[in-house]
């Protein structure tokens, strides 16, 4: 391979972006998680634009990713059971 050919290689692999198939949505329980909700919102919000979520499920992904307490508190405050 010449200096040229192997340089064009390293550049294609420099290139390269990896992306995460799984995503890591961080998680919200409520009082006993230590997190404010404010911040967990932020990190949320901040998952949102990295993957590029569309509006209509980002209620679904919250609901989604909260815990416990916080998450009966959401089903008994809008009426639902459990599923959004």
């Amino acid at each position: 391979m010449s200096d040229s050919e192997e340089e064009g290689a390293q550049a294609a692999q420099a290139s390269v972006v990896y992306f995460p198939f799984e995503r890591k949505w961080p998680k919200f329980s409520g009082v006993s998680s230590g997190q404010a909700v404010e911040e967990w919102v932020e990190e949320m919000e901040s998952a949102f634009t990295l993957y590029s979520t569309p509006d209509t499920q980002k209620a679904g992904m919250f609901y989604g990713n909260l815990e416990g307490q916080a998450k009966r508190v959401v089903a008994v405050m809008t009426g639902t059971t459990g599923k959004m």
